[in-house]
């Protein structure tokens, strides 16, 4: 038969499919102008080399999707860090101390008011329990504090409030225990 773009009628024809696990990508063809030109290492061949171009489009497609999510993912992360940077904005810009922490009472948060105000520095607060910042505060206003904090980590989906106030040296702080 004549196929379009060929000079010459082909009278043999070897056919490999193309695949990669369950994937079939397609078939490569070779044909020739002689009647019986192909024989058993002609497809020894072709079939290897067709296992190696299955690989190569296979890895491409790896390498695409991997790419593709890269990218979406380095938006996200972009994203992310532009919200983050805002919400670090107003949390600095807010003259009240603010002290926020995760679901097992670990500090994840503080702006500088809060460290002014309870004597304690952001780095070293972090990554720690929240009751232990109260540790300069009066015996009464740790223990009303502690309360607090156990209060709302225990029923993390009580919309309530807890007022308290603490006394820190010569100062007495008023503080506000919420669920985020």
């Amino acid at each position: 038969t004549d196929l379009p773009g060929m000079d010459y009628p082909s009278r043999a024809a070897l056919a490999v499919p193309l695949t990669a696990g369950e994937d079939v990508f397609g078939v490569l063809f070779l044909y020739h102008d002689q009647l019986g030109y192909f024989n058993e290492s002609h497809l020894t061949l072709v079939t290897a080399t067709g296992k190696k171009v299955s690989a190569a489009i296979s890895n491409a497609e790896l390498y695409r999707l991997i790419t593709d999510r890269a990218e979406r993912l380095g938006g996200m992360l972009r994203r992310q860090q532009e919200e983050s940077s805002r919400n670090k904005a107003i949390l600095e810009s807010i003259a009240d101390g603010v002290l926020v922490n995760d679901v097992r009472g670990r500090v994840i948060l503080m702006n500088a008011a809060a460290e002014r105000i309870l004597e304690a520095r952001a780095g070293s607060a972090i990554g720690q329990d929240v009751r232990n910042i109260f540790a300069a505060a009066d015996a009464e206003g740790r223990q009303h504090a502690t309360y607090a904090v156990n209060e709302l980590l225990q029923t993390p989906n009580d919309p309530r409030s807890i007022q308290n106030q603490l006394r820190v040296g010569d100062r007495i702080i008023s503080s506000m225990v919420s669920p985020g």
